[in-house]
């Protein structure tokens, strides 16, 4: 029996598209399942009205959304779109809810900051030797997959940081960013980290009292880079500072891996619970959890609410102190930080 011209048109079709994510591949440390979704997610942000920000949606909306759509496809065309998904869909509803939720407690600009990091001509994957030079058709998406790869840890805690701290400057506007500025945006990414994957009653947990600074991180940051208190008062004051003021890469690297280790965990765990929210966090690598008290039968004298950026603190110190703890893991003094 032959092979009819439709079904040999699919097949070629879907064997290009399969030949083209096993080339990404080679280049870029994602499964190609994985591939399949970040290929959906920039043809879908990218084409709405020929711009990422085309329509009033937020970047993250955008990235949810294509995800969502991405699952329910049941075959690529030749070009690699995919099949639209209904979105009145009830989990697409609640996620783009959640996100949305998400993004009032997140820095302001957080989300169009993200897309620049996101498409930035200064992708770190030119510091890197590939087996295969990327197409020049695609350079768009070589930098979004490059700087996905960089933001969501699959290049290491130390592009990790650097990526955290390319943050932080673009949202401040100044050539470094300021120790307050950093903890600051970490403290809240973290918070929303969790919010994107948990239960209505944790939410609301989580989306009370994110008025307060990680005031112990901030001031063991400070003393890395050389303040003493007298300049730490002024460096918290209104008053105009000298750029020599901010926290240099290789400072903020240095303190992060020497002082709270799991800080480097908190943009790649908010990158897979965003893109990749049915999948298992990778088992080579730590997540970072929110810590949780639920577990305590009792109030905690230490922490008052579910976000204290004290309980922040701790998680960022160890593992073993995220995610359900009870009162008694935490020290019962509190622990200077250096």
């Amino acid at each position: 029996m032959g092979i009819s011209s439709s079904s040999y048109c699919s097949n070629s079709g879907n064997n290009k598209n399969k030949s083209f994510i096993q080339e990404l591949g080679d280049r870029h440390p994602f499964s190609d399942l994985e591939l399949q979704t970040l290929v959906a997610c920039y043809r879908h942000i990218t084409s709405v009205e020929g711009d990422a920000g085309g329509n009033n949606s937020s970047f993250l909306v955008k990235l949810v959304t294509a995800e969502h759509m991405s699952r329910f496809s049941t075959g690529r065309a030749e070009d690699g779109s995919v099949a639209t998904a209904p979105l009145d869909d009830p989990e697409l509803e609640m996620r783009i809810c959640r996100v949305q939720r998400a993004e009032q407690l997140l820095p302001h600009g957080f989300s169009n900051m993200l897309r620049d990091i996101c498409f930035r001509d200064d992708t770190y994957a030119n510091s890197f030797s590939y087996g295969n030079a990327p197409s020049k058709n695609n350079e768009e998406l070589e930098k979004f997959l490059s700087s996905i790869s960089e933001c969501g840890g699959r290049r290491g805690s130390r592009a990790v940081l650097k990526a955290t701290h390319l943050c932080a400057t673009s949202l401040g506007g100044r050539a470094l960013p300021q120790a307050e500025n950093i903890l600051d945006m970490c403290y809240r990414l973290a918070i929303v980290t969790e919010i994107l994957c948990a239960t209505d009653e944790r939410i609301e947990e989580l989306s009370k009292n994110q008025d307060s600074l990680p005031q112990s991180l901030i001031q063991s940051l400070a003393r890395k880079i050389g303040k003493s208190n007298q300049s730490y008062s002024s460096y918290q004051s209104n008053e105009e500072k000298s750029e020599d003021d901010g926290v240099s890469l290789k400072q903020f690297t240095e303190w992060s891996e020497s002082t709270v280790p799991l800080l480097s965990s908190i943009l790649p765990t908010f990158f897979h619970n965003l893109l990749f929210p049915t999948k298992p966090y990778p088992p080579s690598r730590t997540p970072f959890i929110f810590p949780n008290l639920s577990l305590s039968d009792q109030p905690s004298a230490f922490f008052s609410y579910a976000t204290s950026p004290l309980l922040f603190a701790f998680g960022c110190m160890s593992k073993s102190l995220c995610g359900k703890v009870r009162n008694h893991s935490f020290p019962i003094v509190y622990i200077y930080l250096s």
